[in-house]
């Protein structure tokens, strides 16, 4: 390159960064090989340097200084330029075929296929006993129709997804009288529906005041049910027998942290500055205690959920803890058992009978039934106004 050429280098950029730019996308460009850029060959610098500058995507030949009209573009370029055009052309028509809009809206066909098993544990007929607290809670905290109703849309979803979850960790086959979800959805759409739907539930209250401080006490008290979750995984995994006061912690988180998430989500809302929060710790303890008993002593229990399933489960619930710890001679004869994982109901009613007449395990759960009712209900006095509605609710937990 002369010296009057390297002027013309400089001093027409534009001319030079179109001639570059079409090169690159043409058979004969300035392409990069093994790291290595190859020189352009057939075209010169001086073949575009008279070429006045314009928009180098605006090629027209109506136009009198357009590119194509341009007497000093060699021939070969201009039916390369034009054969890649027609290209280029042709590769964003079929991307436009195959390439769905990015916008395109979820359906509630969509929808209702990912969330399938979702929707059919929902289905099935349950006591709604969550529902009730939230209304026996209002009449102390008087939040508004609204809220209330996202509230209790919230811990609904959350319950029923967790209910898809829990079903699969514990290999339940039944849930409410009905094959579990797993067993009709299979495993892998059962686990993406009830994630799925803590999403969902948790974008429900974008539309209350507050959302942000409602965002967070749903995150900690979701991340309390999965820590008290996993603790009666590992122990239940690992054969290890926890003892009373670290069940109690567990049951707190796992079974406790719905019923807080849900009290904790009004606290927020209301104008009241009522504090349920120890009322609602000794609800969740009873409740899931009494749920334990119920496992092992209910009729309406077994054609739930089947008869024992904690046994067969190889879970430690609280009567059976106890019993471990009783100190007497036939708690390593439950331990054998419970590690079986059995589903032979003569060997799940021969731990009940040690349990009843031995260990004295359901009478010890019975009288911590009673132990936390009562101390519910001397809580539920020191709360105004009078609830009559709570009152019945603590009296179906006894």
């Amino acid at each position: 390159m002369d010296v009057q050429q390297m002027d013309d280098f400089i001093t027409a950029p534009e001319e030079v960064g179109y001639a570059l730019l079409e090169s690159c996308k043409a058979p004969s460009s300035l392409c990069e090989y093994g790291g290595k850029v190859q020189p352009v060959g057939k075209y010169e610098i001086q073949d575009f340097q008279n070429s006045p500058p314009q928009d180098p995507f605006e090629l027209t030949s109506s136009s009198p200084n357009s590119r194509a009209s341009d007497s000093s573009l060699p021939v070969e370029y201009l039916e390369e330029h034009a054969e890649h055009q027609e290209t280029t052309n042709q590769s964003e028509d079929e991307m436009n075929y195959f390439l769905p809009p990015l916008e395109q809206p979820w359906t509630e066909y969509l929808d209702k296929s990912v969330n399938a098993p979702y929707r059919y544990v929902a289905s099935l007929p349950g006591k709604d006993f969550r529902g009730k607290i939230l209304a026996a809670c209002n009449v102390w905290l008087q939040i508004d129709k609204h809220s209330l109703a996202t509230i209790e849309r919230v811990v609904t979803m959350l319950h029923n997804a967790s209910l898809l979850i829990d079903d699969i960790q514990d290999g339940s086959t039944l849930r409410r009288g009905s094959p579990a979800a797993h067993e009709v959805y299979g495993v892998a759409a059962t686990i993406n529906s009830g994630n799925y739907v803590y999403f969902e539930a948790q974008s429900q209250l974008l539309s209350l005041p507050q959302s942000l401080k409602l965002i967070t006490i749903f995150n900690e008290e979701l991340v309390n049910l999965h820590r008290g979750q996993g603790m009666d995984i590992y122990w239940r995994d690992t054969f290890s027998v926890p003892t009373e006061a670290e069940y109690l912690h567990m049951i707190s988180n796992k079974t406790g942290g719905l019923f807080r998430l849900a009290i904790r989500l009004m606290m927020a809302v209301s104008e009241s500055d009522l504090d349920l929060l120890e009322f609602t710790n000794v609800l969740g303890l009873l409740f899931q205690i009494q749920d334990d008993y119920k496992n092992l002593t209910s009729d309406n229990m077994e054609a739930a959920k089947g008869f024992c399933e904690d046994l067969t489960e190889g879970k430690f619930s609280y009567p059976i803890i106890h019993a471990i710890h009783s100190g007497r001679d036939v708690h390593s004869e439950i331990l054998k058992i419970l590690r079986l994982r059995t589903d032979k109901d003569y060997l799940k009613r021969h731990v009940v009978s040690l349990m009843a007449n031995i260990t004295g395990s359901l009478a010890y759960t019975e009288h911590a039934i009673r132990a936390l009712h009562a101390y519910a209900i001397k809580l539920l006095g020191t709360i105004q106004p009078d609830n009559p509605l709570m009152r019945d609710i603590l009296d179906t937990l006894v």
